[in-house]
């Protein structure tokens, strides 16, 4: 049956996400539509980082009610920003993204830098982004940080641009691969913290792309548990 089918592929969900937090990893997913199902979710990852901006200069509508549906639970929830360069005015798009995050706690934010839209010269998106990273340093409740690879780092900022490398970088690998032994430096980065290793997988009736958040420590028997409670609760 459709529901039996569902149960199935959330069993071997929650063993591919509890196998890399095993080996050092803890896992994320990253979702840009109305979330369907937050407590399913929630029992399935740790970390969810929702798109909080769109590249058509807004935004994201589904944003604040995502927060508000994940409120009552422990997953820490990341943003992420799709910028919007013929906009213009870098600044104000982040502060309307502060705007509707309110007073809610959100430790990081991520700007997306890849896709087209970009100006051709390099050195005008450099400053754009930076003026968005700028926005977010000074403040002590919130953290910046760019998603991207190295492929659109060179296409949009140039592979000689370090100047981001204080931030964390959470970069894109779609491999299937549960670490981040794959990653070579670049942009000054020579240690990620976080990859995106696979897209749009089927999560809790929502489409997901899913990234493994490096962790410094052995993970908890805590952890663990609560896998094998998300795979009781299911059978």
């Amino acid at each position: 049956s459709t529901q039996s089918t569902w149960e199935m592929n959330m069993i071997l969900f929650v063993f591919f996400l509890a196998f890399g937090t095993l080996r050092g990893y803890k896992p994320m997913v990253d979702i840009w539509e109305e979330v369907k199902q937050p407590e399913c979710i929630s029992k399935a990852v740790q970390f969810v980082a929702f798109r909080g901006f769109t590249s058509v200069g807004r935004v994201d509508p589904h944003l604040v009610k995502n927060l508000d549906k994940f409120a009552n639970f422990t997953t820490e929830k990341w943003i992420y920003v799709v910028p919007c360069y013929s906009c213009g005015n870098p600044e104000n798009q982040i502060h309307e993204l502060l705007r509707a995050i309110g007073g809610r706690y959100i430790p990081w934010v991520y700007i997306n830098v890849e896709g087209n839209g970009w100006d051709r010269n390099l050195t005008k998106n450099r400053e754009f982004v930076m003026k968005m990273v700028n926005v977010i340093k000074p403040m002590s409740s919130k953290r910046a940080g760019i998603y991207t690879n190295a492929k659109n780092w060179e296409k949009i900022m140039g592979l000689d641009c370090e100047s981001f490398n204080d931030v964390r970088l959470w970069y894109v690998h779609h491999d299937g691969k549960q670490d981040h032994n794959d990653f070579k430096a670049f942009g000054g980065w020579t240690t990620p913290n976080v990859k995106q290793y696979t897209g749009h997988k089927d999560l809790c009736e929502n489409k997901v792309n899913l990234s493994l958040i490096h962790i410094s420590e052995p993970t908890r028997p805590l952890y663990i548990s609560y896998a094998v409670f998300c795979l009781k609760k299911k059978t």
